[in-house]
Order: structure tokens, then C-alpha cells, then sequence
């Protein structure tokens, strides 16, 4: 008698187990159907769209940027510029030049908007700062044809010619589209995808009875 107390007692918590994992299973289905929206760092947990994003920014940021001279009909390289030394080895910021390029392609990218500020003492440049697309806002013009437009950034206004900006498929100048608001459905679906796998993974993929199937034992018209 005790065995089979044992066994049902065994049965019982196994059912109960499964019972969970369903109950939890369902929800999270429920919130990735209601959660058809990713964030930036969701998106970016897709191996490919965040592989892709750091092959292409990194490509760029180590291409060296030279300036040239023209004049009386030849072109001579400058190598002693301040500018160069800015460009390619120290910006004047806390990034190095690479780490400072890596970023603002990978902004172009993502959000569409890449944005350095150029510090300017006079004629001079002083140094090229990076800064998040994300903590840059912006006021507009309405004026269509004479466009203008002032930059907010931690409650302070500057110039738009104040800073070096890459914009991808912009139409007016000052902000533009990125690849993740352009694919940002598709980016749902590969993260949602990538969330319900690990979860089946951590719970040893499907329990029995998840899919059922009746198995036939007669013999097929050909077997004699």
C-alpha cells in the first residue's frame, strides 16, 4: 500500500509541476502577444541585428580621415593639422577617436540621428565630443523653405552648425530615420522569438503531453 501512496503522491506533484509550467507558459505567450513593441536594448539582443550594427560601426570608426590642401593645380596631404590628430587619435573627450566613430555610426544606424559637438575656441577646434542621439532634442522651424533649427541638450540650447551630424533618410535636416523604427516589427518578432526559446530551454523543451498523437498498429495495404 505504501508504494502505490508513493506513486500517487509522485503523480500528483508532477501534475501539479506541469500544471505551473503551462499556467506560466500561457502567460508568457499572452504578454508576448500583447508586447508586439521592442525597446533599443531589446533589439540589440538579437545576435544578428546587433552584429550586424558592430561590423558596420566598426568598420568605419578604423578607416583613417585625411585632409588635403589644393592649390596652384596639385593637391598635398596635411599631416600636421590639429584636426587630423581630433579625427584619428585624440578627440579631446573621454572616447579615443575609434571608440568616438564606433558610436556615432552606430546612432546613424540605429536611431538615424549621429551627432559630435565641435568645440570651437575662435578659428580653432578644440575637441569633438560625442553625444547620445538620445539626449539630443530639437525645435523647428515651420517655414518649410528657409528652414532653421536650435538643439536642446540637458536643458541648454545650441546651434545646429555647432555640431557635426549624420542623418539617415533625412527631409529636413536635423533629425532622420533609422534602421530599428524602420524595422521594428520584424525586431519584435525575432526578440519575442528568441525570449520564448529560452524559456523552453530552461524548462527542458516541451513536457509530454504538450503534443499527442495516436499511433496506429495496423499494418499498411502493401504488407502482406
Amino acid at each position: 500500500m505504501g508504494l502505490f501512496r508513493r506513486r500517487e503522491t509522485r503523480s500528483a506533484e508532477t501534475a501539479v509541476e506541469e500544471n505551473k509550467q503551462i499556467m506560466v507558459a500561457e502567460e508568457l505567450l499572452a504578454a508576448m502577444r500583447n508586447n508586439d513593441t521592442v525597446t533599443v536594448a531589446d533589439a540589440l539582443q538579437v545576435p544578428c541585428f546587433a552584429s550586424c550594427v558592430s561590423l558596420l560601426s566598426s568598420t568605419v570608426a578604423m578607416l583613417p580621415i585625411k585632409l588635403y590642401l589644393e592649390g596652384k593645380g596639385e593637391t598635398t596631404e596635411k599631416t600636421d593639422d590639429k584636426r587630423v590628430r581630433l579625427l584619428n587619435d585624440e578627440t579631446g573627450d573621454l572616447l579615443d577617436s575609434f571608440q568616438m566613430k564606433a558610436a556615432f555610426i552606430a546612432d546613424y544606424l540605429i536611431y538615424g540621428n549621429g551627432y559630435i559637438y565641435i568645440d570651437r575656441y575662435r578659428n580653432s577646434v578644440e575637441g569633438l565630443y560625442y553625444v547620445k542621439a538620445g539626449d539630443v532634442s530639437y525645435s523647428i522651424s515651420p517655414d518649410p523653405v528657409f528652414k532653421s533649427a536650435v538643439y536642446m541638450i540637458n536643458g541648454k540650447k545650441y546651434e545646429h552648425f555647432r555640431f557635426l551630424s549624420l542623418l539617415r533618410k533625412s527631409k529636413n535636416g536635423v533629425y532622420g530615420t533609422g534602421i530599428f523604427e524602420e524595422g521594428k516589427e520584424a525586431l519584435a518578432t525575432a526578440y519575442n522569438t528568441k525570449v520564448f526559446q529560452h524559456y523552453s530551454v530552461l524548462n527542458g523543451g516541451n513536457k509530454s503531453g504538450f503534443l499527442q498523437a495516436k499511433v496506429s498498429c495496423r499494418k499498411p495495404p502493401w504488407r502482406f
